[in-house]
């Protein structure tokens, strides 16, 4: 199982973790940040104001492997992506739900992930063609770091044929979602350095 280290962007900045409390340059992140073989970016300007930090993405493709994260409305945000360096990006249900996917694979190579939220799984996943993915991210409930009963079981069964992967700032990693199928889970950057 995966573990895929996360970061924020808001506001043009860079941040650990999602209190926004303490930003980092991008340079000084480039340079004092462990580097994980892939890096997920959540950029909270693209995803809530149609801004994404492209130049950002720039920059941090030059150390590591980017999912990126930024509220792709249309084909062309997507290739915006791919040209600034990303490798995956997500595309969430609420915003991009129109874009053409099949249109998307003639024109990139880019993997494309579907993100969905828990609380809508199931309605979510009969409505989508998630086969036209290459996985689903599974936003889980902040307010708890496990899942009901109902959802746990819906998720042992996607992840038999489909690649799950779990984000929710409380989770950890442990076996239990090795165990049942599911291809990884995100985890704060760890710092190098105390900066």
């Amino acid at each position: 199982m995966e573990i895929i280290n996360y970061i924020y962007i808001k506001n043009g900045k860079i941040y650990l973790s999602n209190d926004y409390e303490f930003s980092v340059e991008t340079k000084k992140f480039i340079t004092d940040y462990d580097k994980d073989k892939t890096l997920y970016v959540i950029d909270y300007d693209g995803i809530g104001k149609n801004r994404p930090n492209v130049d950002i993405y720039q920059r941090l493709s030059s150390f590591s492997d980017l999912w990126i994260d930024g509220g792709p409305r249309s084909t062309g945000d997507v290739v915006d992506f791919v040209m600034a360096g990303a490798n995956k990006i997500t595309i969430r249900k609420d915003i991009g739900s129109h874009i053409d996917i099949l249109h998307l694979r003639e024109l990139t190579e880019c993997n494309l992930y579907l993100a969905i939220e828990e609380s809508s799984l199931m309605e979510d996943i009969k409505s989508f063609s998630i086969n036209a993915f290459d996985g689903t991210i599974v936003m889980l409930n902040e307010k708890r770091s496990d899942v009901d009963f109902i959802s746990l079981s819906y998720l042992k069964n996607l992840a038999v044929k489909n690649n799950i992967y779990l984000f929710n700032s409380q989770i950890r990693s442990n076996s239990h979602w090795e165990k049942i199928g599911i291809s990884g889970i995100f985890a704060p950057m760890a710092r190098k350095t105390e900066v």
